[in-house]
């Protein structure tokens, strides 16, 4: 048996095996990294291919590219999904930017037929013909105006104001009332009166109450009879009666002929409608008396005992003779008529 020197050292079975190990985990680090690389590679998509778009048509239709022809050429710029072409060789007009790309495909067309369409390039006759407009043809026939027939001359104007005049009131009794004589002009006389407080009866535009005046005797003096108030209730409901609107859009209707009676009494510059604003104003001014009213009798005439009631005008008397609930019925309508006057001053 050969003696081994005392300073070789006998090797460790313990470091053998882990040279071992080492090396074969180096082994497997570098057969791992190269099949790595190699599968990532075959994972990659193959590269885009330009395919034909072959377009099958009837020869005979016309306006058709004929597929036998090269002439002419349309550029498509469409996305082909790789993985589905590869399998079925067809296209995908679907866009995923991660995996398709644009692809440039060609389509060879022919000559149009030449009785139907001149343009040789598909796309060029697609779009003209998309945006083609077929305009409607405009009608030579124009539409009626409507004729407004011309008014009459002031003298000539009865026919016309009476039968507006009629219509201003829904009430069977206003028509009897109404007097068809110098219509315009007198209304015209007796508005100017009014406006300044006179009454002048003879040219208003309705007849007078049938019924009298009535008094009423007590312990030797003579009152107002209240009776007799109503004798002005048809007056009343006639004026509450008349649609504001109507009446207004036929007064600018008849305009003309009542300034014309208007200048005919000495105002040539002068507005009929502030004259007639003015005499509503004037009744509404009228004092209400509700307590008993004693008259007089020096001559054959009635008057009022009360000097301040003597000296009112008399459109004031009138509408005291009306009565207090008269009054306070009409006066709504009388404002209503001036707002009306003012709308048509502004």
């Amino acid at each position: 048996m050969q003696a081994r020197s005392p300073r070789e050292a006998t090797p460790d079975n313990n470091s053998i095996e882990i040279y071992i190990v080492i090396a074969i985990a180096l082994v497997i680090i570098v057969v791992g990294t190269y099949l790595y690389n190699n599968n990532d590679k075959s994972n990659q998509p193959p590269a885009p291919q330009k395919l034909p778009i072959i377009v099958q048509t009837d020869p005979a239709a016309p306006g058709v590219a004929d597929p036998s022809n090269n002439e002419g050429e349309v550029q498509l710029t469409t996305s082909v999904n790789a993985n589905d072409n590869a399998k079925t060789g067809s296209t995908d007009i679907m866009e995923d930017s991660a995996t398709t790309k644009p692809l440039k495909t060609t389509v060879t067309t022919s000559n149009m037929d030449a009785d139907s369409v001149t343009d040789k390039n598909t796309d060029t006759l697609l779009l003209d013909t998309a945006k083609e407009v077929i305009k409607p043809e405009q009608s030579s026939v124009q539409p009626l105006k409507p004729t407004v027939a011309p008014l009459p001359n002031l003298d000539s104007s009865d026919p016309v104001a009476f039968t507006t005049a009629q219509q201003l009131s829904w009430l069977p009794a206003y028509a009897t009332l109404l007097i068809n004589k110098e219509i315009i002009r007198n209304f015209v006389v007796f508005i100017d009166n009014l406006s300044r407080g006179d009454l002048v009866t003879k040219f208003s535009p309705l007849e007078r109450p049938k019924e009298k005046f009535m008094v009423q005797e007590q312990a030797q003096e003579i009152y107002l009879d209240q009776q007799g108030y109503a004798r002005y209730n048809l007056y009343v409901d006639i004026i509450n009666s008349i649609d504001i609107e109507f009446a207004t859009n036929q007064y600018m209707t008849l305009k003309p002929l009542f300034n014309t009676a208007y200048q005919e009494l000495g105002y040539p510059n002068g507005s009929f409608e502030d004259t007639l604003y003015q005499a509503i104003e004037v009744l509404l001014a009228a004092p209400v008396i509700r307590e008993p009213i004693r008259l007089v009798a020096p001559s054959a005439m009635y008057k009022f005992a009360d000097p301040s009631l003597e000296t009112l005008p008399a459109a004031h008397k009138l509408m005291i003779r009306m009565g207090p609930d008269n009054q306070i019925k009409l006066q709504p309508k009388l404002q209503q008529i001036q707002l009306a006057l003012e709308n048509i001053a502004q």
